[in-house]
This record gives structure tokens, C-alpha cells and sequence, in this order.
């Protein structure tokens, strides 16, 4: 593994970096508009990451 890899593995760095990549106001749009979870949907992350996504979903059952 690089030094990159290394250092996004980290979950503080990682976060850092995608909030100044990303407006704060992106995460609402991909939830609203991409996601588009009904209420109770059961929602199953796959991805890598903080899961920061999951504040905006609702109410949801989330497992990531």
C-alpha cells in the first residue's frame, strides 16, 4: 500500500479532504436526488468512507 492509500486510511484525513473537495451542501443534493430513499428503506453501503451520508438519508435502516 502507497503513502496515499496510508494516509486516506485514515478516517480524520479522509474527511478533511472530502469536505474541501465537496460544497457541504453536495451531500444533501446526492441524498435527495440520487438516493431518494423512501422512509424505512433499507439501505446496504458497500463504498469506502465515513458514511457521512447517513445524517441526510431520514429514517432509514443503514448497515455500511
Amino acid at each position: 500500500m502507497g503513502f496515499r492509500e496510508r494516509v486516506m486510511g485514515i478516517p480524520w484525513v479522509y474527511k478533511y479532504f472530502s469536505s474541501g473537495i465537496g460544497k457541504p451542501e453536495s451531500g444533501v443534493w446526492f441524498a435527495k436526488e440520487i438516493i431518494r430513499a423512501a422512509p424505512k428503506a433499507r439501505i446496504l453501503d458497500v463504498g469506502c468512507g465515513p458514511a457521512d451520508v447517513v445524517s441526510r438519508l431520514g429514517d432509514v435502516s443503514y448497515l455500511g
